[in-house]
């Protein structure tokens, strides 16, 4: 599956939301029963987003479930339809079309449509970027899993009282990268 920071997925996505006008939207790869952010757009600070690990449910669970896509226009009390898992946790509409090299490797998600709600063109176009992704996610090879910084830290703390001369190796090696001394 596709790195977190796939230029190729960031351009799909990218050119998805332009294309359909959404308010933002995700490529969301498939991994274990569960969805990793492999790219986003739109929205405020999305690339924030890249790397967290979301709940298949709602439009986008559907459509990597069904292979098929899903157009809502959620309720303002339909929780089970929120965006990517909660990402956009009350959008107007949802789009989510699923990601196919063969199989299902994921779902390409846009919430919040100018126009109210997802009409028939933006399936169609989004559908094509869909099929694009799919090939991408595929052929890049296994995700980089993105650890938060709180299960990193609990790690890192547990590494230490566990094996100090090897949390010594791991301690010079993050400082290094993020050029302290």
């Amino acid at each position: 599956m596709a790195t977190a920071t796939d230029p190729t997925l960031q351009t799909i996505i990218g050119w998805a939301v332009r294309a359909t006008g959404a308010e933002s939207g995700w490529l969301l790869g498939l991994d274990d029963e569960a969805f990793s952010v492999l790219a986003a757009a739109g929205g405020t600070q999305p690339g924030s987003l890249v790397g967290r690990r979301v709940e298949p449910r709602g439009a986008a669970g559907f459509a990597a479930a069904s292979g098929q896509p899903a157009a809502l226009r959620p309720g303002p009390d339909d929780s089970s339809n929120t965006g990517a898992g909660g990402l956009d946790s009350s959008p107007s509409s949802v789009l989510a079309v699923p990601c196919d090299n063969g199989e299902t490797v994921g779902v390409l998600e846009l919430v919040n449509s100018p126009a109210g709600g997802f009409g028939i063109d933006d399936i169609e176009v989004v559908t094509l970027l869909a099929d694009i992704a799919g090939t991408a996610i595929a052929e890049t090879g296994p995700a980089l899993a993105v650890t938060g910084p709180a299960e990193l830290g609990t790690e890192l703390s547990h590494l230490a009282e566990t094996d100090p001369a090897r949390y010594r190796q791991v301690a010079t090696i993050l400082q290094a990268l993020l050029g302290q001394s």
